[in-house]
């Protein structure tokens, strides 16, 4: 387990941010960019993360643990930090219990929401969009169709 700050390009310029090298989920030593430039906070994710990476190798890791260590990653990071945590801690659940972490709502793609209850887990196509519009405007007419029935 080590934090340094790599090489970036052919020039030799070190990168601003600190990376951690350590023994990943699957046993191999893996090197994860923090993307921090602060080595004390660094060194915090990169303690979060090796704790992470050792449940998920040992089989130990469980939803609500992976939950828990999301939380300590929101408390020492933020914004890519934060996204490249959610990815690792991913990755050892998946090591760990064979599935991965849900995406919260606000997380998927716009008009996600528009999806009908059939079609969860259904990829949608661009040519799929106007059709769904089209269900989203019928049914937005009969809802105020019933609504104008009931005034009258």
């Amino acid at each position: 387990m080590s934090l340094y700050r790599p090489a970036g390009n052919a020039n030799g310029k070190i990168s601003p941010f600190w990376s951690a090298q350590f023994r990943g989920p699957a046993s191999r030593v893996v090197s994860v960019s923090t993307n921090i430039r602060d080595k004390r906070t660094a060194k915090r994710l990169e303690a979060v993360w090796v704790g992470a990476a050792e449940l998920g190798r040992n089989g130990h890791l469980t939803i609500d643990r992976a939950k828990q260590l999301l939380d300590e990653c929101a408390q020492i990071c933020r914004g890519d930090s934060l996204k490249q945590s959610e990815g690792f801690i991913d990755s050892c659940l998946r090591q760990s219990t064979g599935a991965g972490l849900n995406i919260p709502m606000e997380k998927r793609k716009p008009f996600q929401w528009l999806i009908l209850p059939g079609q969860v887990g259904v990829p949608v196509a661009r040519h799929e969009t106007s059709a769904l519009f089209s269900e989203l405007f019928l049914r937005t007419a009969r809802y105020a169709a019933l609504k104008e029935a009931e005034k009258r």
